[in-house]
């Protein structure tokens, strides 16, 4: 039997995109469950490109974004006990947005 599927496609607004944004921000703010106790977000990159096709691999581009402990730290305890840096040499037409951290 063949199936005839109608696509729609929807282009998202920007202001789809900060609703969106902000309740990622927020999220744990919401919903404090017992099982997740004090969790926060410390950092929230997004990689906006200027092609609807993208002009680089997520993982490559994630792959910028590096989370290490301090020197001297045996255990991290808190955030404090780590450092986050991230490589600046982006792909032509990739743009890294802070929106927290």
């Amino acid at each position: 039997m063949l199936l005839k599927l109608n696509v729609w496609f929807c282009a998202v607004q920007s202001q789809d995109l900060e609703i969106f944004w902000r309740a990622l921000m927020l999220m744990f703010d919401h919903d404090r469950a017992a099982s997740r106790g004090e969790m926060a977000l410390r950092g929230l990159y997004v990689f906006s490109h200027d092609d609807a096709f993208g002009r680089a691999p997520a993982h490559q581009l994630l792959e910028r974004i590096e989370v290490t402990s301090n020197p001297g730290v045996i255990a991290p305890r808190s955030f404090k006990d780590y450092t986050v840096s991230i490589a600046n040499d982006l792909p032509e037409g990739v743009v890294l947005n802070r929106l927290v951290g």
